[in-house]
């Protein structure tokens, strides 16, 4: 995340870095917060009833299945993400602004 910020903040103009440091804040928390959601998701989906009454060899057979599943769906979400902004990132301050 912290090359991601530098980059970010980096390709701004310099009256505006505020403004990228700002969006770099809100992206993190939002990414942040979706994230929770689909692993927190992704496991209980898995464990379902399984994890009531306390942790047996089932419970932690299931919930390791869940953790594999939401960790490679997430790198499936944030592979190609990552990729396009990486892509389309620009130096702003070589744009002239009108």
């Amino acid at each position: 995340m912290t090359i991601c910020a530098i980059a970010l903040v980096d390709a701004m103009p310099v009256n505006r870095t505020s403004v990228g440091a700002a969006l770099n804040d809100t992206a993190q928390e939002v990414g942040t917060s979706v994230g929770i959601a689909v692993v927190g998701t992704v496991l209980a989906a898995a464990l379902g009833t399984a994890g009531v009454g306390g942790w047996d060899n089932a419970t932690i057979a299931a919930f390791l299945h869940g953790e594999r599943l939401a960790l490679v769906l997430l790198a499936v979400i944030v592979g190609p993400v990552a990729t396009y902004g990486a892509n389309t990132l620009t130096d702003s301050r070589s744009i002239e602004e009108s």
